[in-house]
């Protein structure tokens, strides 16, 4: 038997090399054997062997297609497709890995080990199967992407280390990155503010900030954005991250022109020392000096954002791709006209320095202002203005249910160069959902229309749902099966034993629901969220409006079903094997805090209306409680909710800021950013139920929302007293969840379910 080698290219970028290392470890986690690496040379083969790379970078590629014996790849120089095949040579068998870049010649690798090992390859972990020998025969596989761009956008929301890309250090992101290329994906955005770019692009003007203490930047809420690490470490991580993303050929998106933020706002001292002046703004979003955008219709200003840029592409990235997001939620003016012009203007100042400093280099143009500010007539009149060689169109949210502001009516589809993107709703939507027969159909359509260039995944949580991830990352390569799809995931992540799927298949009907919109006639608390994280802060549920009510009743009505549906999947959970595995302990708790968050939202709409009609149910109201403390006890079974622990692990990291403790407790638990954190809901989300249930049953027996001004009050103080307890005092002891308590509890919502019919 013929000894195998992986052969790897001489001198040629890393991307090449990487996969000749890949192939290595992964061949010897499979069998147990380390191939050797040799570099190639052009002669004819004396052992078994793997090729890594096509004719433009391996000697042996370029000689056995010379000499006729190894076919043409059939794939394009530079894209992302990639071949492999298999050939027999003077009683040898080799294996070509060809892709028409470094990248998807890394697609080649992985891919080889998903069909001939049976790997899978997940954000948080991979499947590996062991196997005394792989063959490297009978292979003759061309693969091509339906997308050309194919990438997910990472943003600037903190809370818990799972889900917040912020809080990740360099390992955490190695491991993301190399998930992204086992998926095939070739781009990824962050958008998790710019670090030290002002001390790096304005070293006379803006020094680094103490490691400790408050910035004078910070705001409150999401914006409460003390550092916990020092700039200095933060950018010396940046550069790491991005350096490891390049050497396995990803693309970056370069942030040009307007990029003030939330997330990336003026420090105080370089408006101190350059006082710039700020575009007009009637809008007050962002209203602070920190987060206004410089008056770009001065050249001075325009140089500063743009030198921004520019050191950037030099200290951190790759001019090959930019991004723009205009004067994304800004209003320049009362006078729409007035306005238009505010931001055609911006487009074309920053389009045209593009092109100046960088010519020829495609930008994306976000479609964030669009979706909330634009009507589709004047979407449609800008594009009149680009070029559709250089200017992508980047819909965000193309996966909105808003009917009269989208891709389609903005002139995109089968008109102008696109990108579909996946925007999963919002901050506080952090459980499992998808409408996936909606979402099959669009992306359907927009694999079949030649205009559009990518498919793009930007939830505001990373991780949050990892069916979505798994759906999204198959979609950007080429169509799912919808009716194998959910079966083939469980496969994959749990073994032939699937043990999960039958927890899953009950979850499923629970999924689709509405699609979010940002529709101008519909208000942003009408998007469907878990409104029992925020009762005090959402006024609407205290103030009983005929139309609030009605809005509220549309989810209230569907509690019988979702009680009997929930008490399906835990006990589908209970019957499975749901600590077994990592993959099984962390998908349990995503499904069982998915199912009865729908019904303790439910069941809270439900008691709210009934009280508003002068009802008032003691039973419900208790069953209530009990659902949320079950809720509770589920996320205390597994550290991914832990805030106390997300704290270990940025400390473990690298040292921490004294004063960010209270920062993170008001990162997550401002209104827009509330979710399933242990530490927050038992210690602040319960005592706020509990206070708002008071109310409200004094409400109910008055027959009219009673004075709240107590019930606020209150709230404050339950909220100072959050602030107060140190994490450490208030971290969940990890107890594993028993099945009788989940047959207990799915006992008890059957029997709730009965009552109500």
């Amino acid at each position: 038997m013929n000894m195998l080698k992986i052969i790897m290219p001489e001198g040629t970028e890393s991307a090449y090399r990487i996969a000749a290392q890949i192939f290595q470890d992964l061949y010897r986690s499979v069998t147990g054997i380390c191939l050797p690496i040799e570099k190639a040379n052009a002669a004819e083969p004396q052992d078994d062997m793997v090729v890594i790379g096509d004719t433009d970078v391996n000697a042996l590629s370029r000689y056995a297609y010379l000499e006729g014996w190894l076919p043409e790849s059939g794939v394009a120089p530079g894209t992302d497709g990639y071949a492999m095949t298999s050939v027999e040579r003077n009683g040898c068998s080799l294996l070509f890995l060809r892709g028409g870049r470094g990248r998807s010649t890394l697609y080649a690798v992985y891919d080889f080990f998903e069909r001939r090992a049976g790997c899978r390859y997940f954000w948080d972990g991979d499947v590996i199967l062991h196997r005394t020998e792989l063959s490297i025969g009978d292979l003759d596989v061309l693969e091509k992407p339906d997308f050309s761009l194919r990438g997910i956008r990472y943003f600037a929301h903190r809370g818990l280390h799972r889900f917040q890309a912020e809080h990740w250090g360099l390992e955490d992101w190695k491991k993301e990155i190399d998930w992204l290329v086992k998926r095939r994906l070739n781009m990824f955005m962050l958008r998790i503010g710019i670090d030290d770019l002002f001390q790096k692009a304005f070293p006379d003007t803006v020094e680094y900030p103490s490691a400790q203490g408050e910035l004078p930047e910070v705001g409150e809420g999401y914006d409460a954005r003390t550092l916990f690490w020092s700039l200095q470490y933060r950018g010396w991580l940046r550069r790491q991250v991005l350096n490891y993303a390049f050497e396995r050929d990803l693309l970056h998106p370069e942030d040009c022109g307007t990029m003030t933020h939330w997330y990336s706002r003026t420090p105080v001292s370089f408006l101190e020392k350059t006082n710039p002046q700020f575009i007009p703004q009637i809008s007050n979003v962002y209203n602070q000096p920190t987060g206004r955008v410089w008056d770009i219709r001065e050249d001075e200003n325009m140089d500063r954002y743009f030198q921004l840029t520019r050191t950037h592409v030099e200290q951190y990235g790759q001019p090959r791709l930019f991004h723009t997001i205009g004067l994304a939620e800004r209003m320049c003016s009362a006078d729409r006209d007035v306005n238009m012009r505010f931001k055609k203007m911006a487009y074309e100042r920053i389009l045209s320095r593009v092109e100046r400093e960088w010519p020829g280099a495609p930008v994306l143009i976000a479609s964030w202002d669009f979706v909330m500010n634009w009507y589709p007539d004047e979407v449609r009149e800008l594009l009149k203005t680009l070029d559709p060689k250089r200017h992508i169109a980047f819909d965000y949210t193309a996966d909105s249910c808003d009917a009269e502001n989208n891709y389609k009516t903005w002139g995109f589809y089968q008109k102008y160069p696109w990108i579909f993107g996946i925007f999963h709703a919002f901050e506080p939507c952090s459980d499992i959902r998808g409408n996936y027969q909606e979402l099959s159909w669009r992306l359907d359509e927009a694999r079949n229309d030649f205009m559009c260039q990518g498919l793009v995944f930007w939830p505001e949580l990373s991780h949050s749902d990892t069916l979505m991830l798994e759906f999204f990352s198959r979609s950007a390569w080429s169509k799912v099966d919808d009716d194998t799809f959910l079966e083939n995931f469980c496969r994959s992540r749990y073994g032939q034993t699937m043990d999960l799927y039958p927890a899953w298949i009950a979850l499923w009907p629970m999924l689709p629901l509405r699609v979010w919109t940002l529709n101008r006639e519909e208000a942003i608390e009408d998007i469907h969220q878990e409104y029992f994280f925020d009762v005090l802060g959402c006024e609407r549920l205290r103030r009983w409006t005929p139309q609030v009510l009605a809005n509220l009743e549309k989810e209230a009505k569907q509690l019988p079903r979702l009680l009997a549906q929930t008490a399906k999947v835990l006990d589908a959970l209970a019957q499975a094997e749901f600590d077994r595995t990592a993959f099984h302990r962390r998908d349990s708790v995503d499904i069982a805090r998915t199912a009865l968050g729908r019904t303790a939202n439910a069941m809270l709409l439900w008691i709210i209306c009934h009280a508003a009609r002068g009802e008032w149910n003691e039973e419900l109201s208790e069953s209530y409680q009990q659902l949320l403390n079950f809720l509770c006890d589920v996320l205390d079974t597994h550290p991914d909710y832990s805030q106390s622990r997300s704290l270990e692990l940025l400390r473990a990291e690298c040292p921490v800021n004294d004063r960010f403790e209270i920062s993170f407790k008001k990162n997550l638990a401002n209104s827009y950013s509330r979710g399933y954190a242990s530490e927050f809901m038992r210690w602040l989300c319960i005592p706020e139920n509990q206070l708002f249930f008071a109310w409200l049953k004094k409400s109910a027996s008055a027959g009219c929302p009673a004075n709240d001004a107590e019930l606020m009050a209150a709230g404050k103080t339950a909220f100072q007293n959050y602030l107060k307890k140190p994490l450490r005092e208030m971290e969940p002891v990890f107890q594993p969840l028993h099945r009788e308590t989940l047959k207990k509890a799915a006992h008890c919502l059957s029997a709730l379910a009965d009552s109500m019919e």
